[in-house]
């Protein structure tokens, strides 16, 4: 297994850990955001390091959604270059009382 240094050490390790869907929504308390259990997030653990990137967590995380996703990957991806990765990417079920249907 490779061994991750620096934020990424910090990162994994976190995810790793029982109470992080706890600690990381209380986190985000004050936006008032609700998951269920179990959420999906990303990375997952330090055998499944893999950052979320536009093109693949956002269809997972919202399949009802995926041409938009697709769309927005076109347009990310307009003049070249690579889609966005993030250290970390949880689903919220709601974000402010806006549900995962985004309707």
């Amino acid at each position: 297994m490779k061994r991750h240094r620096g934020s990424r050490k910090h990162v994994l390790d976190w995810v790793e850990q029982s109470s992080f869907q706890d600690q990381f929504f209380d986190l985000l308390r004050p936006v008032a955001c609700t998951y269920c259990s179990p959420s999906l997030y990303m990375p997952v653990s330090k055998a499944a390091p893999q950052e979320a990137r536009l093109e693949s967590f956002g269809p997972r995380a919202f399949p009802e959604h995926k041409a938009e996703w697709e769309m927005l990957r076109r347009w990310w991806l307009a003049n070249g270059g690579n889609t966005p990765n993030w250290d970390i990417a949880v689903r919220a079920n709601t974000v402010r009382g806006i549900g995962s249907d985004l309707a």
